[in-house]
């Protein structure tokens, strides 16, 4: 159970953080180390399709996050990022109701399982092995 939710968190913090993509890095204030750890996606070797499929899937994804935060809970997200808290620590900065969190939890169990289509066995491997890397960079 613990390992499924730290998975969901995973996929979960890829997509939030793929809320506002045309964020500069000037306009964050955060380690460009640690930026480089969210590309998490660049050694997977996903060929032309899966990267259209991914891509779709995050815009659905994103927008489907980005319906049900409140505008002021997407600012704490990011201003605790750009305060240097972990991507843990932003999401609890939100303060999101009981239904927000079923919501977004049935949000990334459904981007999850979609991801799950995607990707080849070997990619999802390199997958986990990417997050549980980027995972340790932001504690």
């Amino acid at each position: 159970m613990k390992r499924t939710l730290i998975a969901l968190l995973g996929v979960g913090a890829l997509v939030l953080l793929s809320i506002t993509a045309g964020i500069s890095l000037a306009q964050t204030r955060l380690n460009p180390a640690k930026l480089k750890s969210f590309q998490i996606l660049s050694d997977l070797n996903l060929s032309e399709s899966q990267q259209n499929q991914l891509q779709q899937l995050r815009s659905a994804t994103r927008g489907k996050i980005e319906a049900l935060l409140t505008q002021e809970q997407k600012q704490r997200f990011w201003a605790a990022l750009q305060q240097g808290e972990g991507v843990r620590a932003a999401i609890a900065a939100m303060n999101l109701n009981d239904q927000q969190k079923t919501e977004l939890r049935d949000i990334f169990q459904s981007s999850r399982t979609q991801w799950a289509t995607i990707l080849t066995p070997a990619q999802k491997q390199k997958l986990q092995e990417n997050l549980r890397d980027r995972t340790k960079l932001l504690q």
